[in-house]
């Protein structure tokens, strides 16, 4: 199933609901969805939910979750159950309000999962916690393994009193503990008075949840979240090379489509980034360093689409490859379009003022079906 380039308001988007059955993992039901290039807004009620699901892509999509309204079980923008083998990734989920109910988080994994990665999205400005993790002794057959949540960022999330605070919340009675996971390289505004990783209830046990270089920054600047129609906004511009010129910005915002287009078919957008036609002519999501500092660099790049001969990125400062840093591989990675998880790009720098960061992409002899995915966030510590 592919459901793609939609607009929902005042409705739910997606809700895929169907019935385990009383069955332990691997979930029955729906499976092999692809959800991509979705802008939900202004919804009463979770813009996505998927009770069972496996195999799951959500990717590249925006979910403006105000306009909520309260519910006594509580409320969340997106209510996964019974789910597995799945990926969100490249997204953002923000403006999740406050009802006066429980929860009011942008992400709340309610139970029985497994296998799932949660990468590369913004949460920002959410009443509650920007995901919530439940495992509870109450529901016979509830379980939580190998959940993994990295390279995401996360600001002014949780503040809400009554909701779940912190960035990400977490509740499991002692008789059901996760089982494996790792939380990593996420980065949060340390600003934060909950901080990063919130306890409901008392203290729940994560000792088999591997937790490892989440930080707290000062400043953010997330590709996605403030994309432009206006060149330059925040640092970011969107730019194209073809051989024998210099990098020059696109030059044509497309406001249907939300993104800036050139010659051959290149675009950036938002969320995804497509090279021109032929291997030399290379797009960029480009960003100019406002002042000397330490930065993190996070997100995840991966193809939107599944047809094609792949592409090329890499992260390069002012012209020198910084990213991918892996001496197996050379100063690039080739990501193919069977790829759904691709890669995380999470490298930290040292910058000067006016240094110039772009996240290059490329295609091979054609770019059919070269969509990228890739929207990634600066911070300063």
């Amino acid at each position: 199933m592919t459901i793609s380039e939609v607009e929902a308001t005042r409705t739910a988007a997606v809700y895929l609901t169907g019935t385990s059955a009383g069955l332990s993992y691997p979930t029955a039901g729906i499976k092999d969805v692809d959800i991509s290039r979705i802008y939900a807004h202004d919804s009463h009620a979770p813009e996505f939910a998927f009770e069972p699901a496996s195999n799951l892509h959500l990717t590249s999509s925006y979910l403006d979750c105000s306009g909520h309204v309260a519910e006594q079980q509580g409320t969340t923008c997106v209510f996964l159950y019974d789910i597995g083998d799945s990926v969100i990734a490249n997204n953002v989920f923000v403006n999740l309000n406050d009802t006066g109910s429980p929860d009011e988080t942008a992400i709340d994994v309610e139970g029985r999962s497994n296998n799932l990665r949660i990468s590369g999205n913004y949460f920002g400005g959410n009443a509650g916690a920007g995901i919530e993790l439940l495992q509870l002794a109450g529901r016979p057959g509830d379980y939580s393994t190998n959940t993994v949540i990295d390279s995401n960022t996360f600001y002014g999330n949780g503040d809400a009193a009554g909701s779940q605070h912190g960035q990400i919340a977490v509740a499991n009675d002692p008789s059901v503990t996760p089982s494996g996971g790792t939380i990593s390289n996420n980065v949060y505004a340390s600003s934060s008075p909950w901080g990063f990783i919130s306890n409901i209830g008392g203290s729940p046990d994560l000792s088999n949840i591997t937790q490892t270089n989440n930080a707290g920054v000062s400043t953010i600047y997330d590709s996605a979240y403030q994309f432009s129609n206006t060149q330059g906004s925040n640092g970011w511009r969107e730019q194209s090379y073809n051989a024998g010129a210099d990098w020059a910005d696109l030059p044509t915002h497309d406001a249907t489509l939300n993104r800036w287009e050139g010659s051959g078919g290149a675009f950036v957008g938002n969320f995804e980034l497509q090279p021109g036609s032929g291997s030399d002519q290379w797009v960029s999501r480009t960003w100019i360093a406002p002042r000397s500092g330490s930065i993190t660099i996070r997100g995840q790049v991966f193809e939107d689409g599944t047809t094609g001969d792949g592409v090329h990125v890499l992260i390069e400062q002012n012209g020198t490859a910084k990213w991918p840093t892996d001496p197996d591989y050379l100063s690039y990675r080739s990501i193919s379009p069977a790829d759904r998880n691709g890669y995380a790009a999470d490298v930290d720098l040292t910058v000067n003022a006016g240094d110039i960061l772009r996240f290059l992409v490329w295609a091979g002899a054609t770019n059919t079906g070269d969509i990228t995915s890739w929207t990634p966030s600066i911070t300063y510590s």
